[in-house]
């Protein structure tokens, strides 16, 4: 199999102008906040912010310093180390500057979207094809859940390694050098160590052997790479204890699993079609029955979908696309039913960044049938996409928006209503928190983060004695929660309590010790006292979690 060549020319001017459509469609989320999970992974993440912290990186839960009541216990089994060193690297440039993280993001995803024009190019030889795929990809409005969101940085890591890796592959094909190889099994590892979907690596590359009818003795060629994802598995269980995240079984029978994954494909398909209403945490309803109406419909898209493929099996790209579509979407099929608390089957925009590859590998296939107005149409939906990913850059812009957003569409249950109560709460809307408390109150009465949300209802609001009577309750009911020890604490130093203070603040330290703010109110609450080798130690031990923050350091020698 051949790599093809692009003129020089040609190729650089079509890259700068990928380059420069790219900044323009993106360029207004370069100024957003850290937003939701950017809060734990890089505000309030020592492991990103000193280089002490680089072993554990290599061996722990990327939430192991925030998602936590039981010290140096993994909650998630996510294991990203790339994507935590990324965010180390951004910190030593930028500080807690989101600017930087963002522009981190863009530039990936352009990264991402020129690699794909070289590959599309490479396997198929059709220069226009190829731009068009590209440029589709980049300016589609789903992938701000990835592009705007800089938590997303795993899917864009993830996909860049991918996407280098199997372009070696193919070097590698056509040349038989083996550096060529050895760096596709680098990029393989590297996109593991990026996120877990990297396990598709080695499908998608046997879909290019596959339809670049490789001998059979090519396809020995991956099994390196099956190796390298099961020594993958074994240090995840090694790590973890499992090769899993850890989430409950699923909640449907065989059969009205097989028709909701149908239904998923579908959905996605009507998604990139129509990227309309993109928030977090969508989802769509579970279908139970093959005679719904909406599983006869999805039933005869599959049939039409079936037949074209029989019609036109042998047309490389249209198989390519629709293999990497649907093989794309596989860790949907994995999870869509284990969040019980979301009311649906969860359809993850986010899931969607490497398989819409695929979705637009077919969609310029069917457009391009007519040149012309194929042509046109592509233009169109160019733009219409373009203008759609500007404004949804907005809904990345900070958690107040964010949160809004998903109890917008979202079924009214949803615990996440907490988080929007927060926010409320931090923006001084308090009448707005209160009705949205006592909403939660109606579905969780006997819920004890109830407590927690009217303890902080207080708090905000002053009334620190009811704030603290809230937030006693919450840890009766609740058990020991470093968050609320921590808001306790504070409580207590408003009140001149220090001793409590102190007390409360070092049970926070205990549970968490890499909490910044705490460490900052103790060596406050100890200044107060005239304990100054005290005052030192605390703000010493937050500036070594944060060395670049000028406020701690100011801090720190005034203690002096």
């Amino acid at each position: 199999m051949k790599l093809n060549k692009i003129t020089l020319s040609k190729d650089k001017i079509f890259i700068i102008l990928l380059a420069l459509v790219g900044f323009v469609v993106y360029s207004n989320s370069l100024f957003n906040d850290f937003v939701f999970d950017d809060k734990a992974l890089i505000v309030y993440n020592p492991a990103i912010k000193s280089a002490k912290f680089l072993p554990q990186i290599l061996q722990k839960d990327i939430y192991i310093n925030f998602w936590q009541n039981t010290p140096n216990q993994p909650v998630s089994n996510v294991y990203r180390p790339c994507q935590l060193l990324s965010y180390y690297l951004d910190y030593k440039i930028w500080g807690l500057n989101p600017l930087g993280f963002h522009l981190m993001n863009l530039i990936l995803h352009l990264l991402n979207a020129v690699l794909i024009f070289y590959l599309i190019f490479a396997l198929f030889s059709d220069f226009k094809v190829s731009a068009l795929v590209s440029v589709l990809f980049l300016v589609h409005p789903l992938q701000t859940s990835v592009v705007s969101y800089i938590a997303g940085r795993a899917d864009l890591l993830s996909f860049l390694f991918m996407l280098l890796g199997l372009f070696c592959f193919l070097k590698f094909n056509q040349t038989r050098y083996g550096k060529f190889y050895v760096f596709s099994l680098i990029c393989a590892l590297l996109a593991l160590l990026s996120r877990e979907n990297a396990l598709l690596f080695l499908v998608f590359l046997l879909l290019i052997l596959y339809i670049q009818k490789a001998k059979p003795g090519q396809y020995l060629w991956a099994a390196p790479f099956v190796l390298l994802d099961f020594a993958y598995l074994l240090w995840r269980n090694y790590l973890f204890g499992s090769v899993q995240m850890p989430l409950p079984a699923g909640q449907l029978h065989f059969w009205q699993y097989l028709l909701n994954i149908l239904n998923l494909i579908f959905q996605y398909v009507l998604l990139l079609l129509s990227p309309l209403d993109l928030r977090l945490l969508r989802t769509t309803p579970f279908l139970n029955s093959f005679i719904q109406p909406q599983a006869i419909l999805v039933t005869g898209f599959f049939i039409l979908l079936v037949s074209g493929l029989i019609f036109f099996r042998k047309n490389r790209l249209l198989v390519f696309g629709t293999g990497w579509f649907i093989f794309g979407l596989v860790p949907v099929f994995i999870y869509f039913d284990k969040y019980s608390m979301l009311y649906g089957a969860l359809m993850a925009e986010s899931w969607a960044y490497v398989s819409s590859l695929g979705f637009f590998i077919v969609l310029v296939f069917i457009l391009m049938k007519n040149r012309r107005i194929g042509g046109l149409l592509l233009i169109i939906l160019i733009l219409f996409y373009s203008a759609l990913t500007l404004a949804n850059n907005f809904y990345w812009k900070k958690d107040l928006i964010i949160f809004k957003r998903i109890m917008q569409f979202a079924d009214p249950r949803l615990p996440i209503r907490k988080s929007l109560i927060n926010e409320y709460l931090v923006y001084g809307r308090y009448n707005e928190a209160l009705d949205e408390i006592k909403k939660y109150k109606g579905y969780y009465p006997d819920d004890p983060n109830l407590e927690i949300l009217c303890g902080n209802y207080y708090f905000y609001t002053q009334d620190i004695k009811k704030a603290i009577a809230r937030y006693q309750e919450a840890i009766r009911r609740k058990g020991q929660d470093f968050f609320v020890f921590y808001r306790l604490s504070i409580c207590y130093k408003i009140l001149g309590q220090l001793d409590k203070a102190i007390d409360l603040g070092l049970a926070a330290y205990k549970i968490n010790p890499y909490f910044v703010p705490n460490l900052i109110e103790l060596g406050e609450s100890y200044r107060q006292k005239q304990d100054f080798v005290s005052t030192r130690k605390y703000y010493s031990l937050a500036l070594s979690l944060e060395p670049r923050n000028k406020i701690i350091r100011s801090l720190l020698e005034d203690a002096k």
